[in-house]
């Protein structure tokens, strides 16, 4: 009777260690593909069992069964590896979950420590720290967790009596939820990509996007004495990059609803003021970020997608649109309030004639957003540097910022310009602030629209306050602003547009698809970012009526 009672007690055991090791297993599991379920939530695919996985099992096993001296130090050195590894596979979680791509290990991590500022919200040093500080913690955290589990694991192999039933159980229950999936592209081929293998070639794709406007371009250089473009007549270009400005302002329609009453009012009071507008969707290349990508897409008329293709670029003879003005005699000006640092690679590569930076605008009030510096400060404070003392036509590139993620600090409008001064007025005005991190935001549809508002307010009013002339102004997003601000599934397209007083080269690029007013109505799939070059320079390139 004993004897049967201790056989039914060593079944129990065995079968509570068993399961005890299955959950065990797939915890581990979860840990090891969150780059796999977590960006689309996919939930379903936690059930199975990645070949990851069962290769830390069988190595576990491998332990037990052959009584390993020194165990301990054998899963602790695994530990460390799962948590290196967890580490990378964040990475990659984050970026396919807010960027549509893979994570570039070896480059992605160059930009650690502007992420930190990014998501502190923060410039201070001491704020960086402390989050960097909570980070060592919680991947120390995580350490602890992978110790456990496969201390777990096997500590339960190596005491159950009925080893065998044990093992045979535990595998084929296992087995039976094995997956397909695993460690595999992008993921490793991102890996591999930055320890040697050579990076996509951007001269094949210029040649490829060139068309046939070089030669004409050549012919025009050589044979024009004042270097001017036909369809501009030496009109000044003024190039407004907005921040997450993207499709959703109006395809998702708690944006529109609020946003549709402001494109009306300014495009009455553009035309008002003897301009004419036509806009247009174009597709980025990238989403949430990385701007820089979307930038160089518009300027060189390559489509740049990745780190390793935009470094690529800047070594490459590619001849943006910069540099096509300045051999026009064209003086062109870069406005970048977010450079916090020396850009010479850059610098190098578009050859604008004159850089103003963050440390150049000399700006003295509170900060707003991910840079301090507020767009209508900007823009005013070029205004009266440059705008007003050019004696020659030149193009102006405005990087502006105040509609930065995660829209929680806008700036007030600010009617009088000439109130702005160093800008500690703001100091005094009442600024706009909304509950959102760029975790989490409890008002992200209210705070995305004020700030996509005050952006195009600024930009309106500057061009019907300020300017009198025949200029043509190009207003652009860089990128769909991030999830869940963009819903899922839309596409990665940005509004341009067109704005001028030179009805004539306005109506060059109707017939090339852009429509009338500042709503744009092309139903996707909408033609890239690249595209423009090639508008651009056909509208400029053809005199008279076009």
């Amino acid at each position: 009777m004993r004897k049967d009672s201790s056989k039914h007690q060593d079944m129990l055991k065995t079968f509570g260690g068993g399961a005890l090791i299955v959950f065990c297993v797939f915890l581990l599991n979860t840990f090891i593909t969150i780059y796999d379920w977590l960006p689309e939530y996919n939930f379903a695919r936690l059930v199975k069992i990645a070949p990851e996985t069962l290769g830390v099992f069988a190595l576990l096993l491998a332990v037990s069964l052959l009584q390993i001296r020194r165990k301990q130090l054998f899963i602790f050195s695994w530990s460390v590896l799962l948590t290196l590894y967890f580490v990378f596979t964040i990475g990659e979680t984050v970026t396919r979950h807010m960027y549509r791509r893979g994570f570039y290990p070896l480059i992605d991590l160059l930009f650690f420590r502007e992420v930190l500022r990014l998501v502190s919200d923060s410039g201070s040093a001491f704020v960086q720290a402390g989050y960097f500080f909570a980070l060592c913690i919680i991947v120390a955290g995580f350490f602890t967790a992978f110790y456990f589990l496969l201390s777990t694991i096997e500590r339960r192999i190596t005491r159950t009596k009925r080893r065998f039933i044990l093992i045979s159980a535990v595998v084929g229950f296992l087995a039976a939820f094995s997956g397909t999936f695993g460690l595999k592209d992008p993921y490793v081929d991102n890996l591999y990509s930055q320890l040697g293998v050579p990076a996509p070639s951007v001269d094949a794709e210029k040649k490829a996007n060139a068309g046939p406007l070089a030669p004409e371009l050549s012919g025009l250089a050589a044979s024009s004495e004042d270097h001017v473009f036909p369809g501009l007549k030496d009109s000044n270009i003024y190039l407004f990059i907005v921040e997450s400005y993207g499709y959703t302002a109006f395809a998702k329609n708690e944006h529109f609803v609020i946003l549709e009453p402001l494109y009306r009012t300014l495009q009455k009071k553009l035309q008002d003021s003897g301009y004419g507008i036509v806009s247009k969707f174009l597709g980025s290349p990238v989403i949430g970020g990385y701007s820089w990508l979307a930038d160089s897409t518009l300027l060189t008329g390559v489509r740049i997608c990745s780190q390793v293709e935009y470094d690529s670029l800047l070594e490459s003879d590619t001849q943006s649109l910069v540099s096509l003005l300045n051999d026009a005699g064209y003086f062109t000006v870069l406005s970048a309030p977010g450079t916090l640092r020396e850009w010479p690679e850059g610098e190098c590569f578009y050859g604008f004639n004159r850089y103003v930076y963050a440390k150049d605008f000399h700006y003295k009030g509170p900060e707003f957003s991910f840079v301090p510096v507020p767009d209508q400060f900007c823009i005013y404070d070029i205004h009266r540097r440059i705008v007003q003392r050019a004696a020659e036509p030149f193009f102006i590139q405005y990087l502006l910022v105040s509609s930065h993620a995660p829209f929680n600090r806008i700036p007030d409008y600010i009617d009088d310009w000439t109130e702005i001064d160093d800008g500690s007025v703001y100091y005094e005005r009442e600024n706009h602030f909304f509950e959102n991190t760029w975790f989490s935001g409890k008002q992200y549809t209210e705070g995305y629209t004020a700030a996509i508002s005050y952006v195009l307010t600024v930009i309106t009013e500057y061009l019907t306050g300020f300017l009198n002339d025949e200029a043509l102004v190009i207003i652009v997003g860089d990128h769909q602003p991030k999830y869940p601000v963009t819903e899922r599934g839309q596409p990665l397209s940005v509004p341009m547009h067109l704005i001028s007083r030179n009805k004539t080269i306005l109506r060059k690029f109707e017939k090339m698809g852009y429509t009338p007013g500042m709503t744009p109505s092309q139903k996707p799939p909408h033609p890239g970012l690249e595209t423009f070059q090639h508008d651009f320079l056909t509208a400029i390139l053809q005199g008279g009526n076009g």
